[in-house]
């Protein structure tokens, strides 16, 4: 498929995929947005093709907030921005998952200025498309400058859970059966992953059947995993400074889910692709 990206000093661009190793991919800009960072995509209206979601940071005075673009079938592809909640202080993470299990997409976002976890219920119906959806907000919890969530099944029980690093650590947010209500948090590690810059993503590392959590965090230089084991016992990957993106996936085909870290040094030209291989 193609991609979508926030793009400094402050755009919101796509890129077409050709369709082949070789060829070339086409850039298509969507909109100036000043201090977006980042951004995620579902289809919210239900017409069949997928919107934009970018949460920004304050830059320069311009503010922060979520805003989403519509995706039209004809014409200009791109509506302008449509706010979703413009009072969301820093936004470093959005997200986009069914939260409710009613088969629509809704939005997660992280509240790092006003202390939340927040998400947005898609109040169109299944099947049923909406070209201006409501989209009602529920908070997830509290917890001191959330900056990064990740959405992951940690206990088994078919429901969502939340994953998130913040300056109270990294913390799991269990769904509860009715997710508009406030969710409860156990901490995984309350001294690690802290930091505006710290990541968390979720896979089973060990292969033993339930759900890792692997952080990565700049105010300690370190990555590390979390084997879930009717407790957390912690791992230490490596010493490592400077991740602003992590995600995982099985890069190899062995079957363990590999990890992938992004350096950012305000382009001092030593930023890093890594590959950190389960073996």
């Amino acid at each position: 498929g193609s991609g979508a990206f926030c793009e400094q000093p402050g755009a919101v661009v796509w890129y077409e995929n050709p369709g082949n190793a070789a060829g070339s991919w086409s850039r298509h800009h969507v909109a100036d947005l000043w201090g977006a960072r980042t951004i995620a995509t579902a289809d919210l209206t239900g017409n069949g093709l997928p919107d934009l979601i970018v949460g920004s940071v304050t830059r320069l005075g311009q503010p922060d907030g979520v805003v989403w673009y519509r995706h039209h079938s004809s014409g200009d592809p791109w509506s302008g921005a449509n706010s979703i909640d413009m009072t969301l202080g820093n936004v470093e993470t959005v997200l986009t998952h069914d939260v409710d299990g009613d088969a629509v997409p809704d939005i997660l976002a992280v509240d790092y200025d006003g202390n939340e976890i927040v998400w947005f219920e898609n109040g169109r119906s299944a099947n049923s498309p909406n070209n201006n959806p409501t989209l009602s907000k529920h908070i997830i919890g509290t917890l001191t400058n959330p900056n990064s969530i990740a959405v992951a099944n940690m206990d088994g029980d078919g429901n969502p859970d939340l994953l998130a690093t913040s300056n109270s650590g990294t913390i799991w947010y269990e769904a509860p059966a009715n997710p508009t209500n406030t969710w409860s948090g156990t901490p995984i590690d309350a001294t690690f992953g802290t930091g505006v810059s710290a990541r968390v993503v979720a896979a089973d590392f060990d292969g033993d059947g339930d759900t890792d959590v692997a952080v990565s965090s700049n105010d300690a230089a370190a990555l590390r995993w979390y084997e879930n084991d009717s407790g957390w016992t912690s791992h230490d990957i490596s010493s490592y400074s400077g991740v602003t993106g992590f995600a995982t996936g099985d890069l190899d085909g062995n079957g363990s889910p590999d990890l992938i870290t992004t350096t950012y040094a305000n382009n001092s030209g030593t930023d890093r692709l890594d590959w950190w291989q389960n073996q």
